[in-house]
């Protein structure tokens, strides 16, 4: 079996399937959301407290519906939103039946079958439960509910009488609410049909609880678990829901197969999000999941049948591409132009609880609303941002770095490097998006998923210039870049993934504060931790380089200053320490003066900004500026001028920036972009390697329009 060993957490998981389906188009409005959560509450609420606890049978009337709350607080805090969904979905799948099926004292029975059914899950998943649970479940007392003329109540006290577990008891409570209030309902509708399909839909439940339970703890059983068992566990619940909502009418009134088809599509949705939000801990517990089974389908490149975090953000996103599939309304069986309300109430629902179910409320993209664009000078902008986004449709092949490795053994090889280009175009995306410019959400989160997937496979840290070269270790340029990436698109539970390449760097940080470009893990000595130390000798570049530590500590300004302040101090006095008496910070991989000195302003004007090291910084700046405006060799050219100009933004010299931008403006091609400048440039042992390209220079170019923006603005 698959198995995964790394650091990655389910709140991450929950960010990133976030992500993954934002990427496909997947939206919901933020206060809508937000409405619809409270609302759940407070019905759940009133479901939990008051209407469903006064509903218990008389024979269970004792205190063991409070003591759950001090036994299992976890489950009484969550016991809300079970009885609301339960009670929801009874009622929207009730309205394929026709507005008669929705009905009150059906919708409080789907409120507490659904609680009885989490619970249970709860129990055996979370708490090894298994023998006692199922030696309560007996076949008889659960046959017994479904016949009139047995005496149902009695076996009910006598099986309550038996147990001791308050855990067990409020689960048998939920148990016996359900059979009370179906008996009822039954008895009221007389709609024998139902009743009996009822019965043998949670038979069929029941079996596969039993089966896969069985699978995860592993006990023996007469039927081996099968991915069949785990989808009847997780859909036949809606079907049941179905059937519920069915029986508050009169025969011959039966769900029909269009409404068994969109039940049973709805609960397809419930277990392809539970199994996503679930895909770390069911990867570790060796729970019976079919999407972990599909990992170990997929043979993970790292060795020991291992699945790395890139392994696991494949799978994400092809699991989030096939939910927000199931999500049309074309798969609970409306044609295309359908007016069917109660479908598209279904699929609404359906959309809401994936929302919930993957809490939204946690991501700070869905909740922070864009800047009113500007009003002046804003065709510049769009025009940059519109080449930025036809380069990204294109896959960004323009800014691809197509670099001759020398592989171990001296074997040349030329491999894409892709991974920095596309984390600082999506960064001036994100400037762009911000400023209230037309750029989809869906973009910013292709290419973040992009980023994640390109994540190294084999060894720990996180990304290497070309992911095709696996020798060819991770690096803090990349990670520092990316780091600030997911931060501003998803917060602190995007980033996560960054957490373990930042430890690892900086252990292995110099006492003077600066941070090596390499990232090696000391403690590992797997073959591929082996041969990338190898590599180390063909490769070369060890050691550490201003621009990359500034790189990388504007990543960890946005995460966490608090958490990081030591080595941000730390990081700042290196900084300090390495400026060239002119003012300028030099850089090992980058051409020219202004790219590293861009990076250090931007670290020190938010470390130190009393800092005399700025104002060297500003003098050398305010120096090299051509009458024109520009910055660079000769009459200047537009790279090196965006980077100046974003460090007299951060420096507040807007008179200067200003300038630098009526050079940019009067540079700018048709398309919106910018010409090729040189921006990589560093020496090797088979010569100097030079790269550039249109989408990197505009991508500068555009964060310096902006910077200068965001200065007027403030």
């Amino acid at each position: 079996m698959i198995r995964y060993r790394g650091v990655l957490n389910d709140l991450h998981i929950r960010a990133v399937a976030r992500l993954a389906l934002r990427a496909r188009g997947f939206s919901i409005p933020y206060g809508a959301y937000q409405t619809l959560l409270a609302e759940q509450w407070q019905l759940g609420h009133r479901l939990r407290d008051h209407t469903l606890r006064e509903r218990l049978p008389s024979c269970l009337q004792d205190p063991l519906w409070g003591q759950i709350a001090q036994v299992e607080p976890r489950l009484w805090e969550r016991a809300p939103l079970l009885f609301a969904l339960g009670y929801r979905q009874t009622k929207v799948l009730g309205g394929l039946l026709g507005a008669a099926a929705i009905d009150e004292d059906s919708a409080l029975l789907g409120g507490a079958f659904n609680a009885a059914i989490a619970v249970l899950d709860y129990l055996l998943d979370e708490r090894g439960l298994h023998p006692e649970l199922f030696g309560l479940l007996q076949a008889e007392l659960v046959r017994s509910i479904f016949n009139p003329a047995d005496d149902w109540e009695s076996d009910l006290a006598r099986a309550h009488a038996k147990i001791g577990d308050p855990r067990l008891r409020f689960f048998f409570a939920l148990f016996a609410l359900c059979g009370s209030e179906g008996r009822a309902l039954h008895r009221r509708s007389r709609n024998d049909a139902v009743w009996m399909e009822l019965g043998l839909t949670v038979g069929r439940l029941l079996v596969a609880e039993r089966k896969v339970s069985s699978a995860a703890r592993g006990a023996s059983c007469e039927v081996a678990f099968s991915r069949a068992d785990v989808e009847t566990k997780s859909v036949v619940p809606s079907v049941a829901m179905l059937y519920i909502a069915a029986l508050a009418s009169p025969p011959p009134a039966a769900p029909g197969k269009r409404e068994q088809a969109a039940a049973h599509a709805l609960g397809q949705i419930f277990l392809r999000v539970d199994e996503l939000v679930d895909l770390v801990s069911d990867c570790r517990r060796g729970e019976p999941s079919t999407l972990v089974q599909r990992l170990g389908e997929r043979p993970p490149q790292s060795p020991a049948n291992v699945a790395s975090d890139a392994d696991l953000y494949d799978l994400i996103d092809l699991a989030a591409g096939e939910l927000h599939a199931a999500l049309d309304p074309a798969a609970f069986g409306a044609g295309p132009d359908s007016d069917d309300a109660a479908v598209a109430d279904v699929v609404a629902f359906a959309r809401m609880t994936v929302a919930a179910w993957l809490q939204l409320h946690e991501d700070p993209a869905e909740s922070a609303a864009p800047a009113s664009p500007p009003t002046a000078n804003r065709r510049p902008l769009d025009l940059a941002t519109g080449m930025l986004l036809a380069q990204q449709r294109d896959s960004f092949r323009e800014s691809i770095h197509h670099l001759r490795f020398p592989r171990i053994g001296w074997v040349y090889e030329t491999h894409p490097a892709w991974v920095s280009y596309r984390a600082v175009a999506l960064d001036a995306l994100l400037d762009a998006y911000h400023a209230g410019l037309d750029v989809p959400p869906a973009v910013l989160a292709a290419e973040a998923v992009a980023l994640l997937r390109g994540k190294h496979r084999q060894v720990r840290g996180g990304w290497s210039y070309t992911p095709d070269v696996p020798e060819l270790p991770p690096d803090t340029d990349d990670l520092g870049q990316i780091t600030q990436a997911l931060f501003r698109l998803g917060g602190r539970a995007l980033s996560l993934t960054c957490d373990e390449g930042i430890r690892l760097a900086l252990d292995a940080a110099e006492p003077d504060g600066g941070i090596h470009t390499w990232i090696l893990d000391p403690r590992a000595a797997s073959p591929a931790d082996e041969m990338v130390r190898q590599y180390l000798g063909v490769m070369g570049g060890w050691g550490v380089h201003p621009e990359v530590v500034a790189n990388f500590l504007y990543g960890l300004i946005l995460v966490d200053p608090v958490r990081y302040a030591q080595p941000l101090q730390q990081g700042a006095r290196y900084l300090k320490s390495v400026q060239a008496p002119e003012g300028f910070w030099p850089s090992k991989w980058y051409r020219g003066p202004y790219y590293g000195t861009f990076r250090a302003v931007a670290v020190l004007a938010a470390l130190a900004p009393d800092s005399a090291a700025l104002d060297r910084a500003r003098s050398f700046l305010l120096s090299r500026q051509l009458p024109n405006g520009a910055f660079g060799e000769g009459e200047g050219e537009p790279l090196s001028t965006a980077l100046a100009c974003l460090a007299l933004a951060q420096l507040g010299e807007r008179r200067a920036a200003t300038h630098a931008q009526s050079y940019l403006l009067r540079v700018q091609e048709p398309d919106g972009g910018f010409p090729p400048v040189i921006w990589i440039s560093f020496p090797s042992m088979d010569g100097p390697v030079d790269y550039g390209s249109r989408t990197m220079t505009t991508a500068f170019c555009l964060k310096a329009m902006l910077a200068l923006l965001d200065h007027q603005r403030t």
